[in-house]
């Protein structure tokens, strides 16, 4: 399932926020409390189930990342995002966060201090779900090395839009994440902070051009109406084109599960990919003329 975008009430999912500006009792920045807090609120409004970590130490960050993981796996089929905004170093080709009980005016060692970014990704692994990380990196640091590992790494079906630079451009993308988009629209949405790079995996496909304007001409009379055949019938929950439908869905990059030409939760889920990725609204019900389209896709030929 496609982070963000809207669902039903009781499907919207469960949100990790964690956002450190104070190290060692010693302030570092001040962009990630108000970014944690305006993303909480917007993810409440939106129906989320939102655990939140503000200037946490190492012990209560891991917790927090098995709870997030243990709630994720009993909480159904909903959207799943991890926010962090916060300190962090690279070694070699790994990238660190840094919790907040590091003191950063000390030598780092970020292997035993912090949490591989990593170990965030896989908190998320299976659920479709987003990591927005927003990571501040010593000016000496360079992340190039860990950032190519993970273009390479990103498991399957998760998103990513991560930001690293210095500390004073922390918080920007949390300010601007908007809860109400697909991916794709979310990650052209994101703000794009004057410092730092901004890494977004996928990256998001080209908004649609405008269409060309159409020349007027005098109206002609209207055409008796042909039969209404354009669009087909609405889906039954054992229709006998469910098992084509549920092979153009997988022709589509979706995962309608098994084809056994039953419209059950894992098709719905793979439908509401498929709306969210043209554009509709996933509501999980494929309309007759979204029906139409799947099953007169041309297949794929070797």
């Amino acid at each position: 399932m496609v982070p963000f975008a809207p669902a039903a009430a009781a499907d919207r999912g469960i949100a990790l926020l964690i956002g450190n500006d104070v190290y060692a009792g010693h302030p570092q920045h001040s962009g990630c409390r108000p970014a944690v807090q305006a993303l909480r609120e917007r993810l409440r409004q939106d129906g989320f189930t939102v655990m939140e970590r503000l200037d946490a130490p190492a012990v209560a960050l891991r917790a927090a990342l098995d709870d997030f993981a243990a709630q994720r796996a009993d909480g159904g089929t909903g959207a799943a995002l991890i926010y962090v905004c916060g300190a962090a170093a690279a070694e070699g080709q790994r990238l660190f966060v840094l919790p907040a009980d590091t003191d950063l005016q000390k030598p780092l060692r970020p292997e035993t201090q912090g949490i591989i970014v990593q170990a965030l990704l896989n908190a998320l692994d299976g659920s479709g779900g987003t990591l927005v990380a927003e990571l501040g990196l010593p000016p000496d640091d360079n992340a190039a090395a860990a950032l190519a590992v993970l273009r390479r790494r990103l498991p399957s079906g998760l998103h990513m839009a991560l930001w690293t630079g210095p500390g004073a451009g922390l918080g920007a993308l949390g300010q601007g994440a908007r809860p109400d988009a697909g991916w794709d629209a979310f990650a052209r949405a994101l703000p794009r902070p004057e410092h730092g790079e901004v890494l977004l995996l996928p990256p998001p496909a080209p908004p649609a051009p405008p269409a060309p304007p159409i020349a007027t001409a005098p109206p002609a009379p209207e055409p008796a109406a042909p039969p209404a055949t354009a669009a087909a019938p609405p889906l039954s929950p054992r229709d006998a084109r469910v098992s084509r439908l549920q092979a153009a869905l997988a022709r589509e990059g979706s995962d309608p599960g098994p084809i056994d030409g039953i419209l059950g939760p894992r098709t719905q889920a793979a439908i509401r990919d498929f709306q969210a990725r043209i554009g509709d609204p996933p509501t999980g019900v494929p309309t007759p003329s979204q029906v139409s389209r799947l099953l007169n896709a041309p297949e794929a030929t070797p």
